[in-house]
Order: C-alpha cells, then sequence, then structure tokens
C-alpha cells in the first residue's frame, strides 16, 4: 500500500520540515543580517537535487545580491567559470557528505580564503555543517527515502529567507514565514487527488518547464521523474520549448509549467502550442497566473509575498510518486541509486 512508502509519509510532512527551518535560520538571523548586503557576491553549489536547489536559490539571490550557482563537479573541473570575487561559498547538501561537494567547498575556500562558509544541510555534525563559518541546518529535511522531498523545499526556502534579509533589516522575516507550513499542507491536500489523476493516464513522456527561479524546480521535477518513475522525461526553459524539444510533443506527452508570475502573456502563448501540439498540460501557479493561461490541469498555489517557491515541490513530487505506484515501482529506493554519493 502507498501509506507504507517513506516517501509519501515524507511529502506529507513538508510543513513541519518548514517550520523547523524557519526557526533554524531564525537563530542565525543576526548574523546573517550583520554579514550579508546587497553587495554580497554568493558562489552556490551542490550535486543533483542540491544543484536544482543552488539554481533556484541564485535566482532568487540575485533579485537582491549577486550569485552563480555551479554543479559541485564543476567547480573541481572548470573552476576558470568562476566569478573573480566572491563573499559567501554557500554548499548545499541532505547529508553534509556528498564527495563532490565536500571537495568543492574545499576547493573554493582555497580560491577564495577570505569568503564566508554557509553551510547548508539536513545532517548536524556533517562534514559540510563543520566546515561551514555559519551552517544553516533543516532539522527535519533528513529522509529515509533514496529521494530528496521534505529535504528539498526545507531548504529551498532558505533562500527566499536569506534574501529577505539582504532585503531588509531582518525584522519581517520570521512573521513573513509563519504561514508557509499552513500554506504547504493546503498545497498538498489540493494537490493530492490532480496528481493521482494524473498518474492513472500512463504518459509516455514528460516534460517540465520553468523560467528565472523556477527553472531549477523544472529541473528537479525531472529529476524525480527520472528516480521514481524510471522514464523518459526532460527540463527546460520555458520558452525553449519551441527551438526543439516540441517535436516529441504528442497525445502522449505531459507537458507542466510552473507558472512566474510575469510575462503571463508569453506563457498563455506557449501553453497554446501545447495545446495544438496535442499534448496535455498541467499548470502549477497562483490564481492570478493560473488566470493568465489555459491548462487541462491547473494546482493553485496560494499568494505569498515571500516563501512562494516551496510549495512548487508537492505537485511535481506527488505526481511522480503516484506514477512509480502505478507501475509498480518502489519509489524509496530508485535503480541504481544510493542517498548519498560518496566516492
Amino acid at each position: 500500500m502507498p501509506s507504507e512508502h517513506a516517501t509519501i509519509r515524507e511529502i506529507n510532512d513538508q510543513p513541519a520540515a518548514l517550520e523547523a527551518v524557519v526557526e533554524s535560520l531564525d537563530r542565525v538571523k543576526p548574523r546573517l543580517h550583520e554579514l550579508l548586503s546587497g553587495e554580497t557576491t554568493f558562489c552556490l553549489t551542490g550535486c543533483g537535487t542540491s544543484y536544482y536547489l543552488s539554481l533556484s536559490g541564485s535566482a532568487v539571490l540575485n533579485e537582491v545580491a549577486s550569485s552563480i550557482a555551479i554543479p559541485g563537479s564543476e567547480a573541481l573541473v572548470s573552476p576558470h567559470q568562476l566569478p573573480e570575487v566572491v563573499d559567501v561559498i554557500l554548499p548545499v547538501s541532505r547529508s553534509g557528505e556528498s564527495t563532490e561537494t565536500v571537495r568543492a567547498t574545499e576547493a573554493l575556500q582555497e580560491q577564495y580564503p577570505d569568503a564566508t562558509v554557509l553551510g547548508l544541510t539536513c545532517t548536524e555534525g556533517s562534514t559540510i555543517h563543520d566546515l561551514a563559518d555559519i551552517p544553516i541546518l533543516s532539522p527535519e529535511g533528513d529522509e529515509e527515502s533514496v529521494v530528496m522531498t521534505k529535504s528539498f523545499s526545507s531548504m529551498l526556502a532558505t533562500f527566499e529567507y536569506i534574501a529577505r534579509v539582504i532585503e531588509t533589516d531582518g525584522s519581517s522575516v520570521t512573521d513573513g514565514f509563519a504561514s508557509l507550513p499552513s500554506d504547504s499542507e493546503r498545497v498538498i491536500s489540493k494537490t493530492d487527488p490532480v496528481t493521482r489523476d494524473l498518474a492513472g493516464q500512463k504518459f509516455e513522456k514528460s516534460v517540465f518547464l520553468g523560467s528565472g527561479e523556477t527553472f531549477g524546480i523544472a529541473s528537479e521535477a525531472m529529476l524525480k521523474a527520472e528516480e521514481m518513475t524510471l522514464s523518459w522525461t526532460k527540463a527546460y526553459h520555458t520558452l525553449e520549448f519551441r527551438h526543439g524539444p516540441q517535436s516529441i510533443a504528442d497525445e502522449d506527452t505531459l507537458v507542466t509549467v510552473f507558472l512566474p508570475d510575469r510575462q503571463l502573456d508569453l506563457q498563455a502563448d506557449l501553453l497554446a502550442d501545447v495545446d495544438d501540439l496535442g499534448a496535455t498540460s498541467l499548470a502549477v501557479g497562483t490564481a492570478e497566473t493560473l488566470k493568465a493561461v489555459g491548462s487541462d490541469y491547473a494546482i493553485e498555489l496560494p499568494e505569498r509575498d515571500i516563501g512562494s517557491l516551496p510549495l512548487y515541490a508537492p505537485p511535481f513530487q506527488l505526481l511522480s510518486y503516484y506514477r512509480a505506484v502505478e507501475a509498480g515501482l518502489n519509489p524509496d529506493e530508485p535503480q541504481n541509486l544510493t542517498q548519498v554519493v560518496e566516492l
């Protein structure tokens, strides 16, 4: 039965994980406020899901400061891609022990000896936690399952929190996140029947589209589908879909679009093209953004001033989970994967 899977329990545990990470951030908020400003240059790094976290996080931080995201392996192999100056090194790792992330952090420390390390992890006492000058912990984010679900959403909230600390004096940050756990619970409840329905349709191909801060989310949605369902799936920047990817779209394709709150006319045109191709569309966004576009299925997210990105996670996590169950797969233990990649 689905209730036996750790994955579904951990998806449903996201509200508690979000509440816990905000409490953890509140404890280091004075140090963050003292350290960070609009002049800060960040370098985010991680592997797999943690890299996709970094992509979304970097997009958020670029609204108030300067940021680059790079896979841990690329920080080791191609350091010439990095900026001349980095003030804050921010490695991301659920376990805090991913070998490439640890090595990348050490290499970045050597390259930028004056930089401060903010280590984002779900594991206190891990290598990344101990390497950090200011460790940031998601204390309820760790999981039994191989796939990352509540760890992803809870660590994702961190970047919006940090951005708000930079943007303000930090005094209103805690209040701004107070309703996030209850909003997450609402999204999970509303999403469940939609994703069960879609999972029963057994699409052969799935495509996830996002722009700006939602591109990292689309990439993570692709990874969750690959891991849990062992199926063909891709992620693209939304409007790049026309530039080649639409060649594979047909009636056996599900196209999911994570809507930003801007350029909705362009999003609506793209979704109209998806419909013309015969593919099924799923739009994820707020009531205002959903009104501006047309789609076969929609999942409405609550309107929030801050802390909105973690709410995009339950729709694609539940979709992949129910597709795996429909296919008779165990979503807790994807083939060829382990929870921590240690070399």
